[in-house]
């Protein structure tokens, strides 16, 4: 069962960006949804800096960070990207 929090980031989300978000369409979205919640994201969730026991944290630069590679970037994005697919068959069952 999803958590409270969890419930209504995803509905905030579905209420701004839509039910079904077509990355093929409108790529930039993805970006959008991040630049809005990421950075806020575990106080969103309730969560400490590095999420739940277990599972993999995702680091984001803030001013006092050191510079951000591009290899940084990429590595970032396949991890999310990972994390949406993971999502969207839970969300999905697995359709496409």
């Amino acid at each position: 069962m999803q958590p409270d929090r969890e419930r209504d980031l995803i509905r905030r989300i579905t209420e701004q960006y839509g039910r079904v978000i077509d990355l093929e369409r409108t790529p930039g979205v993805m970006i959008e949804i991040l630049r809005e919640f990421g950075p806020n994201i575990f106080q969103l969730l309730g969560e400490g800096p590095g999420g739940p026991v277990g599972e993999p944290g995702i680091a984001i630069a803030g001013p006092s960070s050191p510079s951000v590679t591009l290899e940084d970037l990429v590595r970032i994005i396949l991890e999310l990207r990972q994390e949406v697919m993971k999502l969207s068959e839970r969300v999905g069952g697995g359709r496409s």
